[in-house]
C-alpha cells in the first residue's frame, strides 16, 4: 500500500501516534476508510483514538506483519466510541478488541459487538471486570476440568473477594462512595451477563463454616461472555474461552492496577448457595 496516497485523516492519526505505518499495519486495507473527517476532530479525540491504536499495535506484536484486516464495521465503532474514551483501562479494552478483530476472515466482525458492550459499561464496571477475571484466573488457573460453558462448573468457580482486596483494587478515592458504586458495578455487570449469582456485604451466614473472621465482601461466578470479553481485551480472541484456565495463557496486570491477595474460592454444599439474582 502506498502510504503517500492515503488521505489526510490517516496522516492526522499517524502523526498523533508517531507512525502512520502502524495504523496501516493494524487495519490492513481497511485503512482506506479513514477519511479527512478527522481534521475536524479535537486534539483530545485524536489523542484518545491514537492511544487505542497504540494499544492494539502492542497487543498484536509480530502478528501485525501477517496478512489480515480489521472489518470496517469494527473501525467505525473504534472511531465513534474511542474519540470520547478518556479512561486508560477502557482504552486498553478498545485496543484489545481492535487487535483481536484483525483477521483474514472478512466477515468476522464480532469485535463490533464487543465495542458496543464496552461502550455501555462505565469506567467502574470495566475496572471491576478486569479485577474480577484476573482473580478468577489466578485462583482456578490450571483446573482444566472446569468448563466455563457449563452452569454447574461455573458454580464451582464461585469466588469470595473480601473488601480489603476489592476496595484497593478498585482504587476508590475519598470522594467516591463505595456503598453507592458497588451495587452500580455488580448489578451493571450482571445485567450485561458479565458476572452471575453475586451477593455482597456481610456474608457471615453464607460463610459460617469458614474460620476466618473476614467475611465481608463479594461472592460471584464468572460467565462465558465475561471470559470472552477478558480475552478480547487482551487481544487474545483467537484463544477459546475454554482455554482461559490454561496456565500457559498469561495475562499480565497493567502497571497502574494492583490486586491485593485475599480472594478465595468458595466451597459450599449446593443447598447453601443463594438463588440466582433477579435482573434489576
Amino acid at each position: 500500500m502506498d502510504l503517500d496516497s492515503i488521505g489526510t485523516g490517516l496522516t492526522i492519526l499517524g502523526t498523533a501516534i508517531g507512525s502512520k505505518e502502524l495504523v496501516v499495519k493494524v487495519l490492513g486495507p481497511t485503512a482506506d476508510y479513514i477519511g479527512g473527517g478527522l481534521q475536524h476532530w479535537t486534539e483530545k479525540s485524536v489523542s484518545s483514538v491514537a492511544r487505542i491504536f497504540t494499544n492494539a499495535g502492542a497487543k498484536l506484536g509480530e502478528r501485525k506483519e501477517l496478512p489480515g484486516a480489521v472489518p470496517p464495521k469494527v473501525l467505525r465503532g473504534i472511531l465513534q466510541e474511542g474519540a470520547f474514551c478518556d479512561d486508560e483501562l477502557a482504552g486498553e479494552y478498545f485496543g484489545g478488541v481492535l487487535a483481536s478483530s484483525r483477521s483474514e476472515i472478512s466477515r468476522d466482525d464480532r469485535g463490533a459487538a464487543f465495542i458496543s458492550l464496552i461502550s455501555r459499561l462505565t469506567s467502574y464496571q470495566i475496572r471491576a471486570h478486569f479485577v474480577f477475571y484476573h482473580i478468577i484466573k489466578n485462583i482456578f488457573d490450571g483446573e482444566s476440568l472446569l468448563h466455563i460453558g457449563s452452569p454447574d462448573d461455573r458454580k464451582k468457580m464461585e469466588v469470595f473477594i473480601p473488601w480489603d482486596t476489592y476496595q484497593p483494587a478498585m482504587d476508590f478515592s475519598e470522594k467516591e462512595v463505595e456503598a453507592v458504586l458497588t451495587p452500580h458495578i455488580l448489578f451493571g455487570l450482571d445485567k450485561e451477563s458479565l458476572i452471575e449469582r453475586f451477593v455482597y456485604g456481610n456474608l457471615h451466614d453464607r460463610l459460617k463454616h469458614w474460620e476466618t473472621k473476614n467475611k465481608t465482601g463479594i461472592i460471584l461466578c464468572p460467565t462465558l461472555l465475561g471470559v470472552e470479553l477478558f480475552l478480547w481485551a487482551y487481544g487474545a480472541a483467537e484463544a477459546s474461552a475454554w482455554n482461559y484456565l490454561n496456565p500457559d495463557l498469561k495475562f499480565p496486570l497493567l502497571a497502574d492496577v494492583s490486586i491485593p491477595s485475599g480472594a478465595k474460592r468458595v466451597r459450599l454444599d449446593e443447598n447453601l448457595r443463594p438463588p440466582d439474582r433477579p435482573k434489576p
